[in-house]
């Protein structure tokens, strides 16, 4: 039987319901199509125009989160007491996207280990169990996904589709798909649809939440709530 080793928060999609159960880590799998909300970095945007979307109907999410910034106290960026309130207040998994948010295929082994290994232990002084991660820009090569199981029990990717057990998956290239500026309602609820189809797992993910007109890395926050 294939079993899951600790995957980000992943929700069973019931008789075509929208109908959200955690899976337990280390749990057998069944065969369910399950979907996945992952936003990464820490645009405030997310706080003030994604979160109360998912909490109206009690979805967590997942965040993927650099450190520097939250450490920085950027205008544009969340700070450590708003993420702490998304994963106490509205059971999101917060996840590590580095210090820095570089291009992890071009550092140094040194670098490579600090931005994970330091990342993962500012989380960890702040009171977060951060266990998941994500690569920045979606860069990845077997070097970087060796040095992240150093730390980490999951990796998700940035791109490449729904993940079909047990045939493609692997814990440290979780498979997602990109929820662009240019992608309509319509088009990311087909992905749901045919993740219930055939019992997949879909992962999706989404950067910056926006009222108005969406630019690259950005979603539209009336869109998002069709959606949700």
């Amino acid at each position: 039987m294939f079993t899951i080793k600790k995957p980000l928060f992943a929700f069973l999609l019931l008789f075509g319901a929208f109908t959200f159960l955690p899976i337990v880590a280390g749990a057998q799998y069944q065969p369910e199509a399950m979907v996945s909300f992952t936003f990464d970095d820490v645009n405030l945007n997310v706080l003030n125009n994604a979160a109360p979307l998912f909490a109206a109907h009690q979805i967590p999410a997942v965040l993927y989160a650099e450190t520097k910034h939250l450490d920085e106290g950027a205008p544009w960026a969340m700070n450590w007491s708003q993420v702490k309130n998304l994963k106490d207040q509205n059971g999101w998994e917060i996840a590590s996207h580095t210090i820095n948010h570089p291009d992890l295929t071009t550092v140094t082994d040194q670098q490579l280990d600090q931005e994970l290994k330091d990342s993962k232990q500012s989380f960890t002084n702040q009171g977060i169990n951060a266990e998941a991660f994500s690569t920045p820009l979606g860069r990845y090569d077997a070097r970087v996904l060796k040095a992240i199981s150093k730390y980490y029990t999951s990796h998700r990717a940035a791109w490449a589709g729904p993940n079909i057990f047990p045939d493609i998956y692997n814990d440290y290239e979780i498979l997602a798909l990109e929820a662009k500026h240019t992608s309509t309602p319509q088009e990311v609820m087909s992905w749901i649809d045919q993740a219930v189809a055939n019992k997949q797992w879909l992962v999706l993910l989404l950067h910056d939440v926006v009222d108005g007109t969406p630019e690259e890395y950005q979603y539209n926050k009336n869109d998002l709530k069709t959606i949700v």
